[in-house]
């Protein structure tokens, strides 16, 4: 017998950081820095998770036993004001240019 389970966590305004993951969840003073930072989100984000089980029960219905079969989580954010440095670490071809009329200029290069 499979189960879905899905929670959302409503969040306010937020900066976001993305770091590759190593295998080990960093402290956060190692995260949140600027070279981390890939932008700050208005209007909110929503955290959302949701886990499947299997569960297994004895003919007589006396023993059960569940085992968590996978995990998704997800975080979806209002608009977003990009950081124009860390831009390559979102989109592997984007490619931040020069300033032009007081803007970078983000551009897409072939892989």
């Amino acid at each position: 017998m499979n189960s879905k389970e899905l929670k959302n966590i409503r969040i306010g305004s937020a900066d976001i950081y993305v770091m590759k993951w190593t295998g080990t969840v960093p402290e956060n003073s190692e995260i949140e820095k600027d070279d981390n930072m890939i932008g700050r989100t208005k209007n909110g984000a929503t955290f959302n998770y949701s886990a499947e089980w299997v569960t297994a029960e004895s003919d007589d219905g006396k023993a059960r036993r569940s085992k968590l079969k996978a995990e998704t989580a997800s975080l979806n954010y209002g608009n977003i004001t990009p950081n124009s440095e860390t831009i390559e670490t979102l989109i592997a071809t984007a490619r931040r240019g020069e300033i032009e009329n007081g803007r970078y200029i983000i551009t897409e290069q072939d892989q």
